[in-house]
C-alpha cells in the first residue's frame, strides 16, 4: 500500500470525511458515497467532475486515496503536465513509455482538463 501511495503523485492528501458538503450543496453526497465503493473501477466506468469551484480536486484525491488503499495503482497529474510530458516524449523516443505510465494505473486522475487549450498534436497525444 505504501508503494501505491508513493506512486500516486498527489500534491496533497485529502479525505472524503474532510469535504464540506454544506459549502457545496450541488455535490450529490450519495453519488460520492457510491463512488467511494470503487465499483466504478470494476465496471470500467470513467468519472468526469463538473464545473469549477466545487471541490473536484479534493474529491478526486480522496477517491484516489481510497483506491490506492484498496491495493490499486493510482496516478495523479494535471492536464497541462500530462500534455507537456507527452509533447516532448516523441523527440526523446519515450512516447510509448509515457503512454504506458499513464495507462498502467487502475485509476489515472487527470486534473484541470477544462483549463487547457490544446493544439492539434497535443490533442492527438492527449486522447491516445
Amino acid at each position: 500500500m505504501r508503494l501505491n501511495l508513493q506512486f500516486t503523485r498527489f500534491p496533497y492528501h485529502k479525505r472524503l470525511e474532510d469535504f464540506d458538503y454544506a459549502a457545496q450543496p450541488a455535490v450529490d453526497r450519495r453519488l460520492i458515497d457510491e463512488l467511494a465503493t470503487c465499483r466504478f473501477l470494476h465496471d470500467g466506468r470513467s468519472i468526469v467532475f463538473g464545473p469549477p469551484g466545487v471541490g473536484k480536486t479534493h474529491l478526486a484525491i480522496a477517491l484516489g486515496l481510497l483506491t490506492a488503499e484498496a491495493g490499486h495503482r493510482v496516478y495523479f497529474t494535471t492536464a497541462i503536465e500530462m500534455t507537456r510530458r507527452l509533447s516532448k516524449a516523441p523527440a526523446e523516443n519515450k512516447l510509448h513509455r509515457e503512454l504506458h505510465n499513464l495507462t498502467r494505473p487502475k485509476l489515472p486522475i487527470i486534473d484541470e482538463v477544462g483549463y487547457l487549450q490544446l493544439d492539434q498534436t497535443q490533442a492527438s497525444l492527449f486522447f491516445q
